[in-house]
Order: C-alpha cells, then structure tokens, then sequence
C-alpha cells in the first residue's frame, strides 16, 4: 500500500470524477482508485486468502472518506449516471466499492432509492457494508422527507423478509444519528413488536438501536421496553436485559420489575 500524499489522492479524485457521465470507465477507474490503496501486508493466508481477498481490500479511512467527501461536494454527473455507478460497484461484491455505491446514491434519483436499496440489501451478506448503506447512502434522501422515510421504514419492518426488517433498523439507526433527529416518539411507536420479528444480526442491530436511543431520552425508551414485555412480546425480555445497563438506576429498577 501506498503512502497517502494528500495531494496526489486529490488529483486522482478528480480524474475519477471527470468520467462520471461515462459509468463503465468511472467503475473501472474507481476500481483501480481503490486497488491502488489496498493494503495486501493484512490479507490472511492459507485457505480462506481468495474468499477474504474478493471482499475486503483493507483501503485506509482517510482514502475512502475523501473519496466519498468529494462525491458528495461534486455537482458532476446526470442522477441516472450515478444510479448505473452505484448499481455496478455494488455488484462488485467488495465491501469498498460498495461504500463508494453508497455515496453515489446520494446523487441517484430519489424515487428510485428505496427500490434499490432493497435490492442491495438482499444481495448483501456484509453487515458492515449495509450500516454504511444505511448511514451515508440514505442520509440525504431520509433528511430531504422525514414522513416518506417512515413509511418506507415501516414497510421493510414489515417485510417477511430478515434482510429487509434488518435493512429497517439499520437504517433507524442511521437516521437517529442525524443531526435533526427529533421524532423519538415516532420511532418507538414503529418499533413496537419487532423484537419478536429479528434474530442474529438484525437483533444485535436492534439492541445498539435502544442503547442509543436511551441517550437521547431514557424515560421513553424506558417505556418502550416496559409496554413491550408487559405485552408479552416474544424477545423483549432479551432486548431489555442486553440494554438495561445503559439507564439510569431508578430506570433499571422499574423495567427490572417488569422482567421479574
């Protein structure tokens, strides 16, 4: 792996970033982008070498959050061009160039982004890619129509697919890191009954969703997870004891009684 001259990525950047509104040479260009930085003295030998080496290429921080900063500064390219970007590098099947599909989202159009990113996701088994997925690629297009957000969100949480219901709470996590979050309520009422619908990954997710949520306002949160065990609902009691710790004492107490 190369040095990161600061200067130099700049001028690459740039390059890439001129072949925009052709899509074919801007994946094959950005793929060289991110080959170039690759960091290979960390790739794992022996048998799993070729399953590691066609997923991660270990890319430093720095490289790819300029990469994505200057995609999102960048007023380059036609919406439809970005989409057959972001399409292309998501089939990769390599966890940075689907980070860099992700920012191309947000200059995709917007009445296609929920379709897409149901797609993605199915085709997704990396869950470090999907909370990136999730983050930044839906991060202007949930700001831009809170309401259309919680309809999408509620749609997927009821979706009789695992992927798609996961999908939903990552991408609840993501919006309750948003600097203009203030629909708390809204949200707890969308999760109502999910703990009974998630497992594995998904339910991990769901526990960092309420870790976080209880910073923003314990009380709620609190209640929430009391009316969900006093309901009966299947995994509340899994979900309350993973993030009771993170409540003050006198919460703790109160949803320790409804545990038993």
């Amino acid at each position: 792996m190369p040095a990161i001259q600061p200067e130099k990525l700049q001028r690459q950047i740039d390059e890439l970033l001129q072949t925009v509104d052709d899509p074919s040479a801007f994946v094959r260009s950005c793929m060289s982008l991110l080959d170039y930085y690759a960091d290979r003295t960390k790739r794992p030998r022996g048998a799993v070498a070729k399953v590691e080496i066609a997923k991660i290429l270990r890319i430093p921080r720095p490289v790819m959050k300029t990469i994505c900063a200057r995609i999102h500064q960048t007023e380059l390219g036609q919406p439809e061009n970005w989409l057959v970007i972001g399409n292309a590098l998501w089939d990769k099947a390599i966890r940075e160039a689907r980070q860099v599909a992700a920012c191309a989202l947000e200059k995709s159009p917007g009445d296609e982004i929920p379709a897409v990113v149901e797609k993605w996701a199915i085709s997704c088994e990396d869950d470090q890619a999907l909370v990136y997925l999730t983050s930044i690629g839906l991060k202007n297009w949930r700001m831009q129509d809170v309401n259309r957000f919680y309809f999408t969100i509620r749609s997927w949480l009821k979706d009789s697919r695992l992927t798609i219901r996961h999908l939903a709470i990552l991408a609840l996590l993501g919006r309750a890191g948003d600097e203009d979050f203030t629909e708390l309520p809204e949200m707890l009422r969308s999760l109502a009954g999910m703990s009974a619908a998630l497992r594995g990954s998904s339910q991990r997710s769901m526990i960092n969703l309420i870790r976080h949520l209880a910073q923003r306002s314990a009380p709620e949160v609190a209640k929430y997870l009391i009316d969900e065990l006093q309901a009966g609902v299947s995994g509340a009691d899994r979900l309350a004891r993973s993030t009771i710790t993170v409540f003050p004492q006198r919460l703790q107490d109160e949803i320790g009684r409804s545990l038993g």
